[in-house]
């Protein structure tokens, strides 16, 4: 098991360490948020380019039974 480490600060910057440590966990629950946001944009935007690939492929598809009808024969 390992031992734990203790943390000693004078108590006159008790306060500004506190409100640092505080910061740094406000700014990392940010992070996180932010984290999440930019996955959801990824989904979303995987969602509209695979309907767009989608429709290319169905528009190709037609396009090529137009043109496979056209030739002469």
């Amino acid at each position: 098991m390992e031992k734990e480490e203790v943390l000693y600060t004078k108590l006159d910057n008790y306060s500004e360490v506190f409100g640092l440590f505080t910061m740094f966990k406000n700014k990392m629950r940010n992070l996180k948020l932010i984290m999440s946001n930019v996955e959801d944009i990824q989904e979303k935007e995987e969602e509209i380019l695979s309907k767009w690939e989608s429709i290319i492929k169905d528009v190709s598809e037609k396009i090529d039974f137009i043109d496979n009808k056209m030739k002469p024969e």
